[in-house]
């Protein structure tokens, strides 16, 4: 039989979607409390998807999608306009809003710019008149931003809402920015640093990060980075890291800015680039695992009341590192956030073997010891020495509920899988038993980047 160890007991996916204003049916018969309109933004980062992918998200309960629209850059004194190509046009069936990037803002004097930078950004990308509201990124909150926010507001004759750091929210001039757009985007969780270089997210507890808008009559919006961060930047969305977490693909490290490190062993093609034997690609992720958490947090908040969820990446890849576009689509459908996992035994004689299999796109936490199937035998010993698919395999000893590796004398194995990726499929050696009688005891193990565990064990009866 299957367990799941977890932690979010009490509250169902299905509740934190809901909450997250994706569309979920309930039971007539069960009242649920009366909750605020919280609004689920999906930010596209540069990803075009073909057009049937919007009707697909608006079903699934996104409310809007944002464009990156480009920047206008104040260094000097007048706007200078980059505009994002966006050779699909712009969505169908779903809203957009449109994220503008403010760079080298005046000092003071920036309220005067509001309607030169919206004449500007029409000019360079006209499609931009159609947007529901504009998402404005500022780094540094100049004097007069109020001004120009209001400014910019009546020159579109849409909402203009500010973007900001934790750091910025919190402070005076970022509170007093919130009130005058009506609300605010707090980047709170995921790689803040591939949204804004240098960023990163704090350790506390959202509500307490969010604490300072409390009472200042806006309900911020929270915003989880879902774009990996990697290092050197390969220019699109990243690949899977299946490819990086084999041990003869690549050693793992934890860098000091990065979740893991991967010093290559090989040379490889990942993510449309060639790699040499001896490179480091360091990266750090977010899977659904680690999404459906915060979400849980932040639905949990009493104060200050949230506005909704901005998830902030998505990319065109099926299949990505952190979450891919197949992931994000099950998951709003309710599926997931923990891969389904399947081990099966296959006795011959006396061999056996095992198979691991994850038909999902959900996927584990990259471990060197965390994933493992064993197999066990409760009298004499038994013998393994060809890992299969699986990455390595251990051969130990288990007594009294506990497992340690030996070099001899062994009466279990483990097949060690350090990345159980969507879709995985992985089959160990074949292991000699004592004998055709033997009973074995097959467990398995795997780990979740919240620190979850799926695990479970089957016995497989003499014969």
């Amino acid at each position: 039989m299957s367990m799941k160890t977890r932690w979010l007991a009490g509250i169902s996916l299905a509740a934190v979607l809901a909450l997250a204003g994706c569309n979920r049916e309930r039971p007539a018969q069960v009242r649920q409390p009366q909750q605020p309109e919280r609004r689920c933004t999906v930010w596209l980062r540069g990803a075009e998807l073909p057009g049937e992918a919007f009707g697909e998200l608006a079903r699934l309960g996104v409310d809007e999608v944002v464009l990156d629209a480009g920047s206008a850059d104040l260094g000097a004194g007048v706007p200078v306009m980059r505009a994002e190509a966006h050779p699909g046009g712009i969505p169908a069936g779903i809203p957009f809003g449109a994220l503008v990037h403010l760079v080298r803002p005046p000092h003071k004097g920036i309220g005067g710019l509001a309607r030169p930078v919206w004449a500007g950004l029409k000019g360079a990308w006209p499609e931009i008149v159609h947007a529901h509201e504009l998402l404005l990124d500022l780094a540094r909150i100049p004097a007069g931003a109020s001004e120009f926010v209001a400014g910019l507001s009546r020159a579109a004759h849409v909402p203009v809402i500010p973007v900001l750091s934790q750091r910025q929210a919190a402070s005076e001039p970022g509170q007093q920015l919130a009130k005058a757009a009506g609300g605010c985007v707090v980047l709170l969780a995921g790689n803040l640093a591939s949204f804004r270089p240098g960023l990163k997210s704090e350790n506390t507890a959202f509500a307490e990060q969010l604490a300072p808008l409390s009472g200042i009559g806006v309900r911020p919006r929270a915003a989880i980075v879902l774009t990996p961060a990697v290092s050197p930047d390969p220019g699109v969305w990243p690949d899977d890291v299946e490819p990086l977490s084999h041990p003869a693909a690549a050693g793992l490290s934890t860098p000091q800015d990065f979740d893991w490190g991967f010093r290559l062993k090989r040379s490889m093609t990942w993510s449309g680039k060639t790699w040499k034997r001896g490179d480091t690609i360091e990266a750090s992720w977010i899977d659904a695992s680690q999404l459906n958490a915060d979400l849980h947090e932040l639905t949990n908040m009493a104060l200050p009341a949230i506005g909704g969820w901005d998830l902030v990446g998505v990319p065109s890849k099926e299949v990505a590192m952190g979450i891919g576009l197949n992931t994000l689509k099950a998951y709003l459908k309710g599926e997931g956030p923990e891969p389904e996992i399947a081990v099966n035994a296959d006795r011959s004689g006396r061999r056996v073997r095992v198979t691991l299999t994850n038909p999902t796109p959900f996927c584990s936490t990259l471990s060197s010891f965390g994933n493992w199937v064993e197999i066990a035998v409760t009298r004499g010993s038994l013998t393994a020495s060809r890992k299969g698919s699986f990455d390595r395999l251990a051969l130990g000893r288990r007594q009294d509920g506990t497992w340690q590796m030996v070099s001899g004398g062994a009466n279990a194995v483990r097949f060690f899988d350090a990345y159980v990726a969507p879709g995985e499929d992985v089959r160990s050696g074949w292991v000699l038993l004592p004998s055709r009688r033997a009973a074995v005891t097959v467990r398995w193990h795997v780990l979740l980047s919240t620190g979850e565990t799926l695990s479970g064990q089957r016995v497989t009866p003499a014969r």
